[in-house]
């Protein structure tokens, strides 16, 4: 999904605008979600569920502190830029043309599934090298 919504947000900085169909449906909703997920833990009601909510913030939180390029430095900055993207991102499915400040947010949101992508590559590769094949339930001889 991040590798395919940073594809996608990149082409729409570079068009200058939102066309029709800009993200494949799928990869739209499991973006939206994600963010959705993320922004519920930081609301003053309970998420619906807390452990996925909790996990997509502070994946989020961590991703965001490492792909922008002014640092949020509060969680108050973060929750903002949060909701900064998940609104672009709702606005994702209205084809029209990019103001100066939609390109760079577009751009900032671009930055962040592609470092998320790389967060994903990097915890895939940290499992693989950590492989237990006792604990994977593979004999050993």
């Amino acid at each position: 999904m991040a590798a395919a919504m940073a594809d996608c947000l990149g082409a729409v900085v570079n068009a200058k605008q939102i066309p029709q169909d800009a993200v494949p449906l799928g990869v739209y909703h499991d973006a939206l979600e994600f963010s959705r997920l993320a922004l519920q833990a930081t609301g003053s009601s309970i998420p619906d569920n807390p452990p996925a909510s909790l996990n997509a913030y502070v994946i989020a939180a961590d991703v965001l502190r490492r792909s922008s390029q002014e640092l949020p430095h509060t969680r108050e900055e973060v929750n903002s830029r949060l909701q900064q993207y998940v609104d672009f991102l709702q606005a994702l499915q209205t084809p029209r043309s990019l103001t100066d400040d939609d390109r760079e947010l577009a751009d900032s949101l671009r930055s962040f599934f592609a470092r998320l992508k790389e967060e994903g590559e990097s915890e895939a590769y940290a499992q693989t090298l950590h492989f237990d094949p006792v604990s994977a339930g593979f004999p050993v001889r």
